[in-house]
C-alpha cells in the first residue's frame, strides 16, 4: 500500500506543479486516506491550500507535516511564510520560536528571521481602532 500511495503522491506533486488543483487535491486527499502520516502528503497540501489563500487549512496541514518531520526545514519555512503573509505575527514567530527549539539548520532559521523582520509591524492597533476606546474614555463609559 505505501508503494501505491507514493505513486500517488507522485502523480499528484505532478498535477500540481502543471497547475491541475482539483486532480492534485483529490490525490493528496487519497494519499492521506490512504496514509494519514504521510508527511509529504500533509505539507504538499497545505502548500495547495495557501496558494488557494485558505490559510487556516493549509496550517493545518503544515503543522501536521511537522509532527511527522520536525527536523524538516522547507516545512517550516513555508508554514511561517503563509503566517506572515496572512498577518499572523505572532503565530508565526511562536512557531519560529519552535522551529529554533527543534534545532533545524541554521540557513532555515536565517530566512524565517528575514521573512519576520520584513514583515509590516502590524501589531500595534491603528489610530481608526482606538477611537472607539478613546470616546468611551472621555465619556467614561467603560
Amino acid at each position: 500500500m505505501e508503494k501505491y500511495s507514493a505513486s500517488l503522491l507522485d502523480i499528484a506533486v505532478k498535477a500540481h506543479q502543471n497547475g491541475n488543483f482539483a486532480h492534485a487535491d483529490a490525490l493528496y486527499k487519497e494519499v492521506l486516506e490512504l496514509e494519514p502520516n504521510n508527511p509529504d502528503a500533509n505539507y504538499n497540501l497545505g502548500v495547495l491550500r495557501f496558494t488557494q489563500n485558505d490559510i487556516p487549512a493549509s496550517c493545518s496541514f503544515f503543522e501536521r507535516a511537522i509532527s511527522l518531520e520536525p527536523k524538516t526545514e522547507h516545512f517550516w519555512i513555508t508554514y511561517v511564510e503563509a503566517l506572515v503573509n496572512n498577518g499572523d505575527f505572532e503565530k508565526a514567530s511562536e512557531v519560529f520560536i519552535r522551529a529554533k527549539l527543534e534545532q533545524i539548520e541554521e540557513s532555515a532559521i536565517a530566512e524565517m528571521s528575514t521573512m519576520l523582520k520584513q514583515a509590516p509591524q502590524t501589531l500595534l492597533p491603528s489610530s481608526e481602532d482606538l477611537d472607539p476606546l478613546r470616546s468611551a474614555i472621555q465619556e467614561k463609559d467603560f
